[in-house]
Order: C-alpha cells, then structure tokens, then sequence
C-alpha cells in the first residue's frame, strides 16, 4: 500500500497588530501613546509603549493645555 499525504493549509490568522497600529498614536507634545476607547468613551495613555511607526496626532489632554 501506498502512503497518501494530506496537506493541511495554515489558518487564517488576522494580522492583530496592524489593526491595534492603526488604534494607537503618539502625542508630539507629551510623548505618551494613546487611544481612544470607544465602548467606554475613555482616553487610555501609556508612557512606556514602543511608538515607532505610529500616527502623530497631540492628545485630549495636551489639546486642552
């Protein structure tokens, strides 16, 4: 008997960080990466977050200042 071989494709996976890239920007003014949570209506900022590559755009609380 011959061995038959099932070739079993990868799974589609979405690509998760570039969806969480296009959420995330960082304040020119203050430095911190931020968010803005839509479910709760809330500004999330973090001041240790890799930002290479992110949207520059100042922050609710930097527009405010």
């Amino acid at each position: 008997m011959g061995e038959s071989s099932i070739t079993i494709p990868n799974p589609v996976i979405p690509d998760i960080r570039k969806h969480e890239k296009e959420k995330l920007k960082k304040c020119p003014e203050c430095g911190f990466v931020w968010e803005f949570n839509y479910q709760k209506k809330t500004i999330h900022r973090y001041a240790d977050f890799p930002s290479y590559g992110l949207k520059k755009e100042i922050c609710k609380k930097c527009s405010m200042a």
